[in-house]
């Protein structure tokens, strides 16, 4: 039933007041006041009408008892409840918890106002991870027994990253649970307590471990804990850990697909790429929602793969089919093989990255777009994978098999090592495919230079560079080594061989067996030792058509318009304008043509040997074919021997036909002396226009506007 002193404190009237009313003389008013209740209590039917009842408690499982563990400090009291206080004592009463000891915990309730142990059941209470638990019927006492304790001490928890916590995102909702780990598990809640994140609020989460059995929070440092992306704080011994995020902004967060791709903002996000973290895995999709500074963090590249195992897998191989054999059967699980849209944002690396690049390997499937690097690159390899639009200062990729590079520029410098072979902005070396890609800084390196790629076994196509590509030997514009497909290139910068022996060219070095067509180099001069052209350097096994280049061309042996040495290849519908000097085996077209076929082509610019063998065509020609071939240069001369205004010097062997020169043609005249079409001097020609050049075959569409008119 109602006290009396509740009735008293509804009417703000101590009850301790009538003993001091009473006391007084005021008879009248106590007479009252007695009136009242005498009334009241009539008026309610006795002091057994209407009872005001409390509630039976009902939260069974009693929580903050935690299991004994060797070495732990025992609890003394519960986790308060809405409806329920309670403290606990143990036995034995140890002040730590013993080894392999058995523990009985009693556990005394105290209900709140409103609320009652009378009808609570027999052995109605829960203690998380104890043996037994009984209570009798109406009582709040509970006797918990637990598990004997371990025979050592509990370990440290040392496991400090608490995953699980994510970066709050606008629209997202938040997490209240931890990542479990070995040693711990945990609750987390969030202030302020939102259902979904709100845009620019800055969250805190406040994160309770509960360690797991044979681990304790004992001896765990301050601020032990990390949070990724936040600022985490905790107490010395403590499992409470307060992280503070950054305000979220205005942009939803993704789920990884296609879709709804990862949003990478900042910092940590572009470091939580590919890390396993929230989801965040090497094929999800992510977008770039903002320019990001990593100039003073440090950077471990996106992905993983051993790049030298691989490189010593392939030493020696020249096959690509067996070189192709070997990278399909590679596992790529380690490679990035999900999409990055750079959505036109730019990412600033910095130099205290190991591997300046972005992603170490993208594997098949894979996709990064849209994306500016302004330092660095953007990947080491890739594998079947395409990398577009995108641009970066120190280059593209380091190789590329059978991947898609496409729409990509290089604007910075790009240094090889002193001994670096396989050195170009858009790719050190190219098995796929490289479109519509150019370059405006210089490249630098060893052996197989190109400003483009240094070895192409692939094609490369549309792609031009405007800067200078300097190295020792098979240095080129483009390409250092093709043994692939170039196709509608140029290059107008200088390009410089040092010690040359395997080809130096306006765009390709070396040209083994590939095909270089609908090219030009303008404007800049090639130079080098051996094997010197305005096109390439040395070609064995290759064609190239319908090219031209109008540079100077200077060098030792072997330096020509189109190509220094030519040995069993085919050059066709090509011109040369500039001026080409060496020392000997020097022509308009090529310096030494053996086995090879030269047509339709022709040259206009002065050609000299310092020493011998040189033609307004091809300075040398050993068993092979010149034929419709017009040599219009200003002069052709040598200092000594073997000149010719088609060909300086020829064999039996040779097959020369239908073949021009200009009859004004100065430099070495009293040496031209076979002036046949047939001869090494060819026909003269006094005037030429198209028409005429049409008339002896050179029909190709590709020559429209391309044919002079003269003198």
């Amino acid at each position: 039933m109602v006290k009396l002193n509740k009735i008293f404190s509804i009417f703000h009237f101590p009850f301790s007041s009538i003993t001091s009313i009473s006391n007084r003389r005021n008879f009248s008013f106590l007479a009252f006041f007695v009136l009242i209740l005498s009334l009241m209590f009539s008026a309610c039917g006795g002091d057994d009408a209407n009872e005001i009842a409390d509630t039976t408690i009902n939260i069974a499982a009693i929580n903050g008892v935690t299991i004994p563990v060797t070495g732990e400090t025992p609890v003394i009291a519960i986790t308060e409840t809405t409806q329920y206080i309670g403290t606990v004592t143990w036995s034995p009463n140890d002040t730590s918890f013993a080894a392999s000891t058995e523990y009985k915990a009693t556990i005394t309730l105290i209900p709140k106002g409103g609320y009652t142990l009378e009808g609570v059941t027999a052995n109605f209470f829960t203690v998380d991870k104890a043996t037994s638990v009984s209570n009798a019927a109406n009582s709040g006492e509970i006797t918990a027994v637990f598990p004997k304790t371990e025979n050592t001490a509990a370990t440290a928890i040392n496991i400090a990253a608490i995953n699980g916590v994510t970066i709050p995102v606008t629209g997202e909702t938040p997490v209240i649970a931890i990542t479990e780990t070995m040693q711990y598990i945990g609750t987390v809640t969030w202030s302020p307590n939102d259902t979904s994140f709100k845009t620019s609020t800055e969250y805190t989460a406040t994160i309770t471990l509960t360690p797991k059995g044979g681990y304790t929070l004992q001896n765990v440092a301050v601020n032990f804990f990390t949070v990724y992306g936040a600022t985490a704080t905790n107490s010395a011994n403590s499992g409470v850990i307060t992280a503070v995020f950054p305000k979220t902004s205005g942009i939803e967060q993704g789920d990884g697909t296609s879709g709804k791709p990862f949003k990478v903002k900042d910092v940590n996000t572009l470091k939580k790429v590919g890390t396993n973290v929230d989801g965040w895995t090497l094929d999800a999709h992510y977008e770039l929602t903002d320019d990001i500074d990593m100039s003073s963090a440090t950077w471990k590249p996106i992905g993983d793969f051993d790049i030298d195992q691989l490189g010593d897998q392939l030493d020696g191989i020249d096959d690509i089919g067996a070189i192709n054999d070997i990278v399909s059967a590679l596992n790529f699980d380690s490679t990035f093989r999900g999409s990055f849209d750079g959505a036109g944002k730019k990412i600033k690396i910095g130099s205290t990255s190991d591997l300046p690049a972005l992603f170490i390997a993208v594997g098949p499937d894979s996709t990064v777009k849209n994306l500016g690097l302004e330092d660095g690159g953007i990947v080491a390899v890739i594998f079947y994978g395409t990398i577009e639009d995108c641009y970066a200062a120190d280059g593209i990729a380091g190789g590329n098999f059978w991947g898609t590079i496409k729409n990509c520029y290089v604007t910075g410098n790009v240094t090889g090592d002193v001994a670096d072979e396989e050195v170009g902005a858009i790719a050190g070396f190219n098995f796929g495919t490289i479109e519509n890609c150019y370059v405006t800084g210089n490249v630098t390196g060893n052996e197989r230079v190109g400003g483009i790629v240094g070895t192409n076994c692939g094609a490369v196509e549309n792609c031009y560079i405007t800067g200078n590509v300097t190295g020792n030997d098979q240095v080129g514009g483009i390409v250092g080594t093709n043994i692939g497909m170039i196709k509608s290139c140029y290059a107008t910068g200088d390009v410089t061989g040092t010690t040359s022996e395997n080809g130096v060219g306006g765009i390709a070095g070396n040209n083994s067996g590939g095909t270089i067509e609908n090219c030009y180099y303008a404007a800049g001069k090639v130079s080098g030792n051996h094997n010197v052209g305005g096109i390439v350097g040395l070609i064995f096994h290759g064609t190239i058509e319908k090219c031209y280049a109008t540079g100077d061309i200077t060098g030792n042996v072997q330096i020509g318009g189109m190509a220094g040495g030519h040995f069993f290849g085919t050059i066709e519908n090509c011109y040369a304008t500039g001026d080409i000097a060496g020392n000997e085996n020097v022509g308009g077209i090529i310096g030494a043509n053996s086995q090879s076929t030269i047509k339709n082509c022709y040259a206009t610019g002065k050609v000299i040997a310092n020493v011998k063998r040189v033609g307004g065509i091809a300075g040398a020609d050993e068993d092979g074919t010149i034929e419709n071939c017009v040599a219009l240069n200003a002069s052709v001369t040598a200092t000594t021997v073997e000149v010719g205004r088609v060909v300086g010097t020829d064999n039996s062997g040779s097959t020369l036909s239908n073949n021009y020169a200009w009859d004004d043609m100065s430099g070495s005249i009293a040496q031209f002396t076979n002036k046949t079409s047939g001869g090494k001097d060819g026909a003269d020609i006094a005037i030429w226009d198209p028409a005429w050049f049409e008339s002896i075959g050179f029909t190709d569409s590709w020559w429209t506007d391309k044919l002079p008119t003269g003198p």
